[in-house]
């Protein structure tokens, strides 16, 4: 005390159980989300002082064995048992008891921040109190263990009296057991041992005497793993049945018993207990330390592997390649019970022919072959139905030669696959000029690969795939009329009209996929289940059309149809079932015969073309392209039993768009070419301009009725073509919407929740080029993006149908009733489709004081630049009632989201080159930004600044004595660089009604650079750098100023 006496203070521990609460207040659900934590002292009389020591969480992996009263007959004690962890540091003063670690027990050392720290060495204590005569409590952890590779599992354990109880324990009376297991209810071992009491009393921790009386060698329990699976053994031999337990005793008079099917490959249960075995009602105190797998077999394996090639010239290849890798093999740095476990074998056989070459050579045929053929067997070393007891032993028991041969095919796993392949094969045979009938028109291919996997749990698993195509292409000549042909000498090639298309592409190609699958149901080689069929089979036919219509017009036309080959569900199979296979190919054939069913269909139409260079002067100032793009889709939906006929899915897609630039500065030269001076001030102030614009259109419609023909798409229905060529090149109105409902086209159910979905993208680019007076340079550009997206709901109201509509706008410009920079209006910032005033982005370059002969004397070079850049995007979703006019009314807007930002990047800019090879840089950057919450009404500004300033400098200097070089620096010398900065940023958010702006987050920082690179030779480098940075936050989560430096030196050795 500070008066100089002493007295004595008494500590309390209180352990509060979070799950196992007394009350609840208020709407609290769980423990997920915590963020206040309140102690609350009463019952006091007397003014007390408290010291607050520590309050923390404590993990436990260990809980209390809840039993399965149903399935255990066993006599278990159920009220709850305190669990507790003990350790020297804080419980070796206990009163009974004193806590002291056991006999070669030692706390780890582990290295923490570069700091030797050690561990807190800890035991599990659970207090038992009144447990009756054949009654037991245990405790139980979760675990993943694989114990084969080991020998033995220890534990130590510890058992004395407690004092409140007053019941007197004897050694025997209690036993200690542990199951290890996968549940520890139905499939476990255990293994029980008696145990022996500790006198109550202080020990020390440094005596061996001590730590023998407190943990005694009899309690110490050391499983032999090998007894486990040898009692397993002796239970299957007797013929007890596996949901009995079977109880047998070790050497050391120590109970195994064994229920279920356990197995030390996969223990995920460990559980550990005690039992009264006296007649008395007994109390005690158990202590469990270092459950640890001990006694490691550490097998160390081998491998090896060979390859053997062979190559015949030009007419093939062939290799054969075998490995072989032996249980433990491994990497150097895998442990041993990462390493592979069984052995393994791969034999293997490739090979690629060309077959043309045996052919004569009149005929110029190409026919490359790949054949490829391998195995993989892996022999198991554990039996794979019972997978701690190894084969070997397995074996030794079974006496009957062919069961023994039955279990080593059981315990191998294989997987087998071949393939041959046929690419490209053709006659390269072709007249003097292009004909239809060439051979060399026709390419054929076929791929052939078939695998086979067989394992324990598996009686085969068999695939078998088949692919082919046949593919035609035809390549005319050039057919013109004379006209053009004198076009064409007089180097006007872009009149060139090409009367036949410049190439025909017709594949037709198919896609089988046919797979067996057998499992084992019980353990045995012929307990197998039913067979599991999988079947596909795809018949794909393309055509595609090129032709240049002009040499700067193209067109394209691509048609695609993939139809499904109906076949019966059933294993096909000519040797087991010959009439089930009849019945197949019969199905098959007429399936073919009908083109297949079609499941997608594809059709692209695109015409490019773009303006010839022209060389006459009044038109040589323009150059620009188009294209038109149109995309149509066709796609099968289901067909179910249970939920009908869901219709089918079109779409479609349709682009265009035009490019163009425009030099006017060239056109202004044809228009005055008289007045040199006035056509060079013409060129300067009239800019370069770029235009691009784009307009993209889409629908989508599910549900729809109609199918196709491989013909264009359509379904001739009542003399009409659905769903109509003009959907087919792209055609997206709501009209057509109207149309396919109002004719039924469409199923309507008043369940469905399908939507039909129109799209629209505009988007335009202006880009200019200005140069007014010589050395100065502006480009302005504007960019306008918009994007709107209609869902229709699907149902049999027509007239009032649900729909919603998205709007996403984005313009690259600045509007001039908007400035991020300064306070703005949130209803300013709601509609850039409108027409306001917008002001283009711009760049500025100038360089002209070059020019003049006081900049020479100092520099080199001197440029400065400045440029503005602002993007404005809005997105908007509105719902409403679709009307007879398929108008949106009733709107209601639902969401939106609009951003502002706008930067000078840079503000001000400099670069300059000074004349004894300085180079400086200077930029000044400013950005900001808006963000509109509408829902909060809230703005969400940010506004980031920064200077930055650069210096390089190269060393290049010749070291001399006596007028004589005698070294310099390398050609790249000594290169100096330095570089600093300085940079603001802040977010504030400005709600609707506030006075002033509330700031979130903000930092200063600043930093340099310093880095000098010298280049020895070409083989040594020299770097040394220096790096110092400072961040000072001006709000947000973090309050204290943070410094960072950092240095170095580095050498680089290249060799040649």
């Amino acid at each position: 005390a500070p008066d100089g006496t002493a007295s004595r203070v008494s500590w309390y521990l209180f352990r509060i159980p979070l799950r196992n609460y007394s009350k609840r207040f208020g709407s609290i659900a769980d423990l997920r989300s915590i963020r206040h934590m309140r102690l609350l002292l009463h019952g006091f009389e007397e003014e007390v002082h408290l010291r607050f020591a520590s309050l923390r969480f404590v993990k436990s992996d260990w809980q209390q064995w809840v039993p399965d009263t149903k399935n255990d007959s066993l006599y278990w004690y159920e009220d709850p048992v305190q669990l507790a962890y003990l350790s020297v540091d804080e419980n070796k003063e206990l009163s009974e008891v004193n806590y002291i670690t056991p006999n070669g027990v030692e706390p780890r050392t582990v290295m923490h921040n570069r700091k030797q720290v050690r561990e807190n060495e800890h035991a599990l204590e659970f207090e038992v109190e009144s447990l009756h005569p054949n009654q037991h409590v245990a405790v139980w952890k979760q675990t993943d263990f694989d114990c084969r590779n080991y020998g033995s599992l220890e534990l130590f354990s510890h058992l004395h009296e407690t004092i409140s109880t007053g019941s007197h324990l004897a050694d025997r009376d209690f036993s200690l057991f542990v199951r290890l297991g996968y549940d520890g209810r139905t499939n476990y071992y255990e293994y029980e041992i008696p145990m022996v009491v500790t006198p109550l009393g202080q020990y020390s921790n440094q005596l061996f005497s001590d730590k023998e009386t407190v943990w005694p060698r009899n309690n110490r329990l050391d499983i032999i793993l090998q007894q486990l699976t040898a009692a397993k053994n002796e239970r299957d031999v007797s013929g007890v049945s596996k949901n009995e337990i079977f109880s047998t005793e070790t050497t050391q008079h120590h109970t195994i018993r064994i229920k279920g099917n356990p197995s030390l490959a996969d223990v995920t249960t460990i559980v550990v207990g005690v039992r009264n075995n006296s007649d008395k009602i007994l109390s005690g105190k158990v202590w469990i330390n270092d459950i640890r797998l001990a006694h490691q077999q550490k097998q160390n394996g081998w491998a090896a592997r060979s390859e053997l090639e062979l190559t015949l010239g030009d007419i093939g290849r062939f290799s054969v390649e075998g490995a072989f890798k032996s249980r433990g093999f491994g990497n150097v740095d895998q442990r041993y019970n990462e390493r592979i476990e069984n052995d393994r074998f791969r034999f293997g056989f490739t090979s690629r022919v060309e077959f043309g070459k045996v052919f004569p050579n009149v005929l110029k045929l190409t026919m490359p072959v790949y054949l490829q053929w391998s195995k993989e067997s892996e022999y198991l070393h554990y039996n794979p139905f019972d997978n701690d007891i190894e084969m070997d032993e397995l074996l030794k028991q079974e006496r009957n030669q062919s069961a023994r041969d039955s279990l080593r095919r059981l315990a191998r796993s294989t997987i087998s696959s071949h393939n041959i392949a046929i690419q490209q094969m053709g006659f390269r045979i072709r007249s003097k000029q292009p004909m239809p009938y060439d051979l060399d028109n026709f390419r054929l291919g076929f791929v052939y690969d078939g695998s086979s996997v067989a394992s324990p749990s598996l009686h085969y698993d068999r695939g078998k795939r088949y692919s082919g195509y046949l593919r035609y292409t035809y390549s005319p000549d050039e057919l013109l009329l004379p006209f053009f042909k004198k076009a064409s000498t007089q180097k006007q090639e872009w009149l060139r009209l090409r009367f036949v298309p410049t190439q025909i592409t017709m594949e037709s190609s198919f896609y089988r996929n046919y797979g067996e699958t057998k499992y084992r149901l019980n353990e045995g080689d012929h307990a197998t289940g039913a067979s599991f069929v999988m079947q596909e089979f795809l018949w794909n036919r393309a055509f595609t059309l090129e032709w240049d219509l002009l040499k700067n017009i193209k067109l394209r036309v691509r048609t695609a149809t993939n139809a499904e080959i109906e076949e019966p569900e059933m294993q096909v199979n000519k040797r087991i079932d010959p009439d089930g296979f009849r019945f197949w190919r019969d199905s098959v054939w007429n399936s073919i015969k009908d083109f297949g069913k079609p499941v997608r269909y594809e059709q692209q139409v695109a015409l490019h073309g773009h303006i010839p260079e022209l060389k006459n002067r009044w038109l040589g100032w323009i150059k620009g392209s188009m294209h038109y793009k149109a995309d149509y889709f066709w796609d099968r939906g289901y067909d179910d039993v249970v939920f009908g006929d869901g219709g089918n899915i079109i779409k479609n897609y349709r682009s265009t768009g035009v490019n163009g630039t425009f030099n006017l500065s060239k056109l202004a030269s044809a228009l005055d070419s008289s007045s040199v001076s006035r056509t060079s001030l013409l060129k300067k102030l009239l800019p370069h301009i770029e235009v691009i614009h784009k307009t993209d259109k889409g629908m989508q419609i599910p549900r729809y009725r109609h199918g196709v023909r491989d013909i264009g798409g359509q379904n001739r229905v009542d003399g009409h073509l659905l769903p109509g060529i003009g959907f087919a090149l792209g055609a997206a109105s709501s009209t057509f919407i109207n149309k396919v409902i109002n004719n039924a086209d469409v199923h309507l159910t008043e369940e469905t929740t399908n939507r039909a979905i129109t799209s629209t993208n505009r988007y335009s680019l202006w880009k200019g080029v200005l140069r007014p007076v010589s050395g100065l340079r502006f480009e302005l550009s504007w960019l306008s993006d918009q994007n709107n997206r209609d869902e229709l709901a699907l149902n049999p109201n027509a007239q009032s149908s649900q729909i919603s509509r998205k709007s996403n706008s984005r313009v690259a410009s600045r509007r001039k009733s908007i400035n991020a920079s300064k306070k703005t209006n949130i209803n300013s910032l709601m509609a850039p489709q409108e027409n306001r005033l917008v002001l283009p982005n711009w760049k500025v370059y100038y360089d002209g004081l070059n020019r003049y002969d006081f900049i020479k004397k100092v520099l080199n070079h001197l440029a400065f630049t400045h440029a503005y850049s602002c993007i404005h995007s809005v997105e908007v979703m509105h719902t409403g009632e679709r009307n007879v006019a398929s108008k949106l009314v009733d709107k209601k807007m639902v969401s939106a989201k609009t951003w502002v930002k706008e930067g000078f990047t840079p503000l001000v800019g400099i670069d300059a080159i000074f004349r004894n090879g300085l180079t400086a840089s200077l930029r000044h950057n400013k950005i900001y930004s808006i963000v509109l919450n509408h829902g909060g009404n809230q703005l969400i500004n940010g506004v980031n600044q920064d200077i930055n300033l650069a210096f390089a400098y190269k060393i290049v200097a010749d070291r001399q004595q006596n007028g004589k070089k005698y070294g310099s620096f390398s050609d790249g010398g000594i290169l100096l660089k330095v570089e600093g900065a300085a940079r603001r940023m802040t977010n504030g958010i400005n709600y609707k009604d506030a006075i002033r702006e509330v700031y979130t987050s903000g930092n200063k920082s600043y930093f340099i650079r310093f880095n000098a690179d010298y280049d020895k030779s070409r083989s040594i480098s020299y770097s040394f750098y220096f790096n110092m940075e400072v961040d000072q936050p001006l709000a947000g989560q973090f309050s204290y100023p943070s410094y960072i430096m950092s240095t170095g030196f580095s050498v680089r050795l290249q060799l040649y």
